[in-house]
């Protein structure tokens, strides 16, 4: 009940231009959801228009795989800058990830990753868990920085806390096999168990073997 009456009194606070655009927003997000692009995409122009991350995201959406406007990968990198910049970790995670992959066929973008290491750097600072895993991987293979398995380490920890159930296998290997850190099976038993709570099975196997050898 306490909770309703804080979100009535925030709503009543709101202007109705700001009550507008909010509304604006849900019909963008919900009819996207919906798969309802078509109606979808003024309600998205519009609040990515009035600046709003989440609307731009949706945008960026659109234009990468073409739903109701014309396939435009150009048109969808500048959305999802435009979106990262306006604090959209998602977009700025998936920045990360087309700058580091080279997209050069498709997005006509060349293998970066001094901008891949920018925007997954962003995306980690706002929590968003590919943006971490990202940067684990760029430290682990060396990509554009001198290889540093203790940052490698420390970003992938980070992920596996934001429920990255990769980034905890990740994460586990460190310990496991005694990478850039001194082997601590129990350690790495825990991270291994963190992945297989999340779903990821080959965490669960060796979980269950490091469990069997009464670790």
């Amino acid at each position: 009940m306490k909770k309703n009456l804080i979100f009535i009194t925030a709503f009543l606070l709101l202007s109705p231009a700001e009550i507008l655009a909010n509304d604006d927003l849900l019909n963008c997000i919900n009819l996207a959801d919906d798969k309802k692009y078509t109606e979808a995409l003024p309600f998205c122009q519009k609040t990515c228009d009035l600046n709003d991350g989440q609307g731009c995201g949706k945008m960026a959406y659109f234009y990468r795989y073409g739903y109701a406007v014309n396939e435009d990968h150009t048109q969808a990198i500048t959305y999802y800058e435009k979106a990262c910049d306006l604090n959209n970790g998602d977009c700025c995670a998936e920045l990360g990830h087309l700058y580091k992959e080279g997209r050069a066929i498709r997005f006509r973008i060349p293998e970066n990753y001094q901008l891949s290491r920018k925007y997954s750097e962003k995306a980690c600072d706002l929590n968003e868990a590919n943006g971490c895993r990202e940067l684990g991987n760029i430290y682990y293979d060396g990509l554009g920085v001198r290889q540093n398995y203790k940052k490698s380490r420390t970003y992938y920890e980070k992920a596996c806390d934001l429920k990255d159930k990769h980034a905890c296998f990740s994460a586990a290997t460190f310990y496991h096999k005694g990478r850039g850190v001194k082997k601590n099976f129990k350690t790495a038993k825990e991270y291994f168990g963190k992945a297989c709570d999340l779903q990821y099975q080959f965490g669960c196997d060796v979980y269950k073997e490091l469990n069997e050898k009464g670790y």
